[in-house]
């Protein structure tokens, strides 16, 4: 990895991780977090201004959260519909908390949150701006172009955090050793976790638009480690080794303190962190498809029948009011042909393998053979496919996640058919970013559900002759049936219309009164956004 001997032993350039807020549409509100896990502060109140600075309605005050993580929450409702209010964190004596890092009170303001039919939304993934060659802001590049954005745009209400906001995968091994001591040094663990998100969130630009654009983040692996969930070397056999659950635990409590916290609150199964926001006429599903992640369950190997159960009851049960449903997944439902994915899996697999085994040889080897082992470690690593192995595994189209991607993409297009609804697929995972289309035909009927992928905001981009493979520019059938001895009457194809492989974030719209594009892909290397082809809806 890249970013630990960079930055991590520097101290962060804020302690302070936030403010973010979090969208309460339907009621007209905001919930404000803050965390000061570098202060001692039981109780801190939050304060609303107008923009002449008098006071807007009464303060709320709320105790810290966790007593490591110490996250602040605060929800105002029933606001004044699109007024602009500015806001503050005071400490029990009535002082005001020192931001830090160029962050001021001025920076911290919002518009009552309201979605109206013309008002747009940002997806994005994947931000690790320290694996990078480029050096200080730059790495951070695209956050500023957001905000640049953002600010000329008053109509982006919503801010869509699709997984990999913070990359622990640098902590991994150090952590892992304290934890395997005979008595765990978890308060260590802690303070890497809290380390790492404080550097993770340390960007003025990236602080601005997360204090300002209401957001929701959904869980991905790297928000724990690498591959979480299926990495032969977390397993005891079937079961996880201890450490490796001390060390999950740290993390998804971290997550769940930094990150979910803004999100709604309501749990489509109870223990994991899948739910919906409503806004406007809109609903986005974010689906955790990490918390039970396990390769040793091989039935159930991303979601459990009953969470999975859950989640199709709900959009079954979309109300009529609403016209959009999208599903934000961690992992993309379709890429390529899944007969040529089994085959890459299967050289990405043996380059990663190989890959390990050198990096072993790398430490032993006398100096006489040690070039040959660095010779394998930089072929097998050259072009990239050793790191998709664990990315082609959770595919939703691959063998073992098929059924579960059936059922998901046969709900939506009854949504649309029987309805009168549209349905979209969101989703971040493997960096490049582009669009494809997926077709559900049933029962004589053509349905058409668009696949935004947006991926990566800040990390390398894959390499070319990866995204190459991974995203070619084609038609393929995904799925015939849904199981070996369940044959359905659906047939599903799909295509690819256009992926890239830079650093982007893209902006979408839903309206059916916008003329031409709903969706603008924001490229690091061009000026000027993709826009969407007009096929981009079934109407």
């Amino acid at each position: 990895m890249v970013i630990t001997e960079k930055y991590f032993h520097e101290e962060p350039v804020s302690n302070v991780i936030g403010p973010q807020l979090g969208p309460c549409f339907e009621q007209c509100g905001v919930r404000i977090t803050i965390a000061l896990p570098s202060r001692q502060d039981e109780t801190l109140s939050c304060h609303l201004f107008d923009k002449s600075g008098k006071k807007a309605g009464e303060p709320l005050y709320s105790n810290a959260l966790h007593a490591k993580f110490r996250t602040f929450l605060f929800e105002f409702n029933s606001l004044n519909s699109g007024e602009k209010y500015y806001y503050k964190f005071l400490d029990s004596a009535g002082n005001e908390i020192n931001l830090e890092g160029g962050l001021d009170y001025q920076d911290c303001w919002f518009f009552a949150p309201e979605f109206n039919d013309d008002d747009k939304f940002v997806l994005l993934s994947c931000n690790n701006p320290f694996h990078s060659k480029k050096d200080g802001d730059d790495r951070f590049g695209m956050w500023k172009r957001l905000f640049e954005v953002t600010e000329q745009d008053q109509t982006i209400k919503l801010l869509i955090q699709g997984g990999d906001q913070v990359y622990h995968d640098d902590i991994e091994a150090d952590s892992l050793q304290k934890l395997k001591e005979h008595e765990p040094n978890l308060e260590a663990v802690q303070n890497n976790v809290i380390k790492n998100y404080q550097h993770y969130y340390s960007n003025l630009n990236y602080r601005r638009i997360l204090a300002r654009i209401p957001s929701v983040a959904m869980l991905d692996d790297h928000d724990i480690t690498d591959g979480w969930g299926g990495r032969n070397a977390s397993f005891d056999k079937n079961e996880i080794r201890p450490e490796w659950q001390h060390y999950f635990d740290i993390t998804y409590d971290a997550f769940k303190a930094y990150q979910s916290l803004k999100n709604p609150t309501v749990r489509l199964y109870d223990g994991v962190e899948t739910t919906y926001l409503d806004f406007g006429k809109n609903r986005v599903y974010l689906l955790d498809l990490r918390k039970e992640k396990n390769i040793k369950n091989k039935e159930f190997p991303l979601i459990s029948a009953e969470h999975a159960t859950s989640l199709l009851e709900s959009i079954d049960t979309v109300p009529d009011r609403l016209e959009n449903v999208l599903i934000l997944s961690p992992v993309v439902p379709v890429r390529i042909n899944p007969t040529e994915e089994e085959t890459l899996n299967f050289i990405s697999e043996l380059l990663y393998q190989i890959r390990g085994a050198a990096e072993i040889k790398m430490r032993s080897a006398t100096n006489k053979y040690q070039w040959v082992w660095q010779s394998i470690f930089w072929a097998s690593s050259r072009f990239g496919v050793a790191d998709l192995t664990d990315d082609l595994k959770d595919g939703l189209s691959s063998s073992l996640n098929r059924k579960f991607l059936v059922s998901i993409l046969e709900r939506l297009a009854t949504l649309v058919s029987v309805n009168n609804k549209q349905a979209y697929i969101l989703s971040g995972d493997i960096h490049t970013g582009g669009i494809s289309e997926i077709f559900i035909e049933h029962e004589k009927e053509t349905i058409c559900i668009p696949q935004v992928v947006s991926s990566p905001i800040g990390y390398a981009p894959m390499k070319k002759i990866a995204k190459d493979k991974t995203t070619e520019e084609k038609d393929y059938k995904i799925i015939l049936n849904n199981s070996d001895t369940e044959p359905v009457n659906t047939t599903i194809t799909a295509r690819n219309i256009f992926y890239k492989s830079d650093r982007n974030f893209a902006i979408l719209t839903l309206s059916d009164t916008i003329q031409g594009s709903r969706v603008a892909f924001y490229f690091e290397n061009l000026q000027r956004p993709i826009v969407s082809p007009a096929t981009f809806s079934n109407n």
